[in-house]
């Protein structure tokens, strides 16, 4: 299959749908974990990226899959979307460390990447074309394209070789990464699914696969405005809530609240925040960091303890509270499923307000003092917010419904039944 320079950087181009919004006022902050801070340091980094895998440079691989599915993670957050699918298909990664996704290496294939000569040589003609197509973009951030240019190639020489592959599952759609397999996929007349693993933003890229599962009709009607190529989809609901319906919570009174915070968050209103609730109301406190979240936060005070995302999953830090208070965080609709009333409090000096449309779409309650805290533990003590996962219903198509805790199997038996080329 031999592609045009121009098709190339074209299909790379739409691979870095989200990243060409890091010029966005709202992606500010969250730019600063995909790029150097200045511009400077980013061509020293470009140049010393190129140098790198220019003494990387070999032939692809020649590893065979066993599999006919493959389920591409790139995260732990991708691994625990589709871990309900381990017994159909075989993890697959172009991160090379297992320690790092967590996955069993019986049960996972990497592919490793570096420059093949032909991107070598196409690369300086590449490159003046992808400055055509937006000059701003490409000249601020150049070591986008450095560190992705030649990974097409490289995945569709590699997927050739896979001679017993019919599908690849995604629970990732907006990774540069993961565009750029989905495409290579496409070109090799794979099938491919996406499993939404978690909430959806204006700035996501069009769902460009065969058959997605989505959460619900609020992310369907945001895929819908963002447009593009839209093929076969199915509003399922979550399939990772399913062991945990069970667990769903009946609050009798406050006595723990947790406090997720995510990367974005100002450390000054989190302590402000976090020693109201602890010293103030003196209400039992567990913090929950995000993931990458490296700060050292610590009030060495008796009634607040924490819980790290890294060891134990959402819904069992979730289990353990009473209410919930987060930012701009999708952990709200986790915390809603499992009936503990969550509350969006504004915690960071960025232009977000309300990310995923929960306020918006009524599943949530805005609070802007804290001090009103108080007065919603009493209403949760009076019982005012026994069903608050009947308001997560938008978000979640399986909420009380036949097949809620069974989403799983729902989606299981979908695919299996799903063509092998395009829908």
């Amino acid at each position: 299959m031999a592609l045009s320079i121009s098709r190339k950087v074209k299909i790379l181009y739409e691979s870095l749908w989200l990243y060409r919004n890091a010029g966005h006022p709202d992606f500010e902050i969250v730019t600063q974990n995909w790029t150097k801070k200045t511009l400077l340091s980013r061509y020293v980094y470009s140049f010393l990226l190129l140098f790198k895998k220019l003494m990387q440079m070999r032939r692809i691989d020649e590893h065979k899959l066993n599999s006919s599915m493959i389920l591409y993670v790139n995260s732990g957050n991708t691994i625990s979307a589709l871990d309900f699918l381990s017994d159909q298909g075989m993890f697959f990664s172009q991160i090379s460390s297992t320690k790092t996704l967590g996955v069993a290496d019986k049960n996972k294939a990497t592919l490793g990447y570096q420059y093949s000569l032909l991107s070598i040589i196409q690369l300086p003609f590449a490159f003046f074309y992808y400055v055509t197509l937006n000059p701003k973009f490409a000249l601020m951030y150049p070591d986008f394209f450095i560190e992705n240019w030649g990974k097409l190639e490289w995945n569709i020489e590699y997927l050739k070789k896979q001679t017993n592959l019919r599908k690849v599952v995604f629970s990732n759609d907006h990774n540069v990464q993961n565009r750029l397999f989905l495409h290579a996929c496409k070109l090799s007349n794979i099938h491919t699914s996406y499993i939404q693993h978690a909430s959806v933003s204006q700035y996501f890229p069009p769902l460009n696969f065969d058959l997605s599962f989505l959460y619900g009709e609020v992310d369907y009607e945001k895929y819908k405005k963002i447009g593009g190529e839209m093929n076969k989809v199915e509003l399922v609901g979550i399939p990772s809530f399913d062991p945990y319906k069970i667990h769903r919570k009946i609050i009798e009174k406050v006595k723990t609240i947790g406090l997720s915070i995510n990367l974005i968050d100002d450390s000054r209103i989190i302590e402000d925040l976090a020693l109201y609730l602890a010293k103030d109301l003196n209400i039992e406190l567990i913090i929950r960091p995000h993931p990458r979240d490296m700060r050292v936060i610590n009030f060495h005070k008796s009634n607040i303890s924490y819980s790290n995302a890294n060891e134990e999953n959402s819904y069992s830090y979730l289990k353990k509270l009473d209410m919930h208070i987060a930012g701009d965080s999708s952990i709200h609709l986790e915390s809603g499923l499992i009936n503990v009333p969550s509350f969006y409090y504004k915690m960071s000096l960025d232009g977000l307000n309300d990310y995923y449309g929960f306020v918006q779409n009524d599943m949530i309650e805005q609070v802007t003092e804290k001090d009103y805290f108080l007065d919603l533990i009493t209403k949760v003590n009076k019982g005012e917010y026994q069903s608050c996962y009947i308001r997560c219903k938008g978000f979640c198509a399986s909420v009380d419904i036949e097949w809620e805790g069974k989403v799983g199997n729902r989606i299981k038996e979908i695919l299996k039944n799903a063509n092998t080329v395009n829908l």
